[in-house]
């Protein structure tokens, strides 16, 4: 098994090398209220998405469950684990995918304004 970190917004096909669609897509960010995230799975994984703050405390998971290939999306609410209205600031979105051949794993910055 394989662990790679993929720091770009596009999808590089580790079979052929070529630049896919992107992998992941926030939006709005900066965002208040409802964030929409779409993901692309280039296989079917087990598909991990959890929200750290900036000291590194995880504050909610949005997903952890097995995903089959192809183009998924959820939304968050801007709230916590308690169904908290999170503070104003900087938050890190974390996605972990791992299927049978490795487990690629990136990291997007979002910003919760009131």
């Amino acid at each position: 098994m394989e662990v790679r970190e993929i720091s770009t917004d596009l999808y590089s096909d580790p079979e052929t090398g070529l630049l896919q669609e992107e992998a992941i897509r926030i939006y709005p960010n900066p965002f208040t209220g409802i964030q929409e995230i779409s993901y692309l799975l280039p296989g079917d994984a087990e598909v991990s998405i959890d929200v750290y703050n900036v000291l590194g405390a995880k504050i909610r998971t949005l997903a952890k469950t097995n995903q089959a290939a192809g183009v998924h999306s959820l939304q968050w609410d801007g709230r916590d684990q308690h169904h908290s209205v999170i503070p104003a600031g900087i938050y890190i979105i974390r996605f972990v995918y791992t299927s049978a051949r490795d487990v690629m794993i990136q990291e997007r910055k979002v910003v919760y304004t009131y």
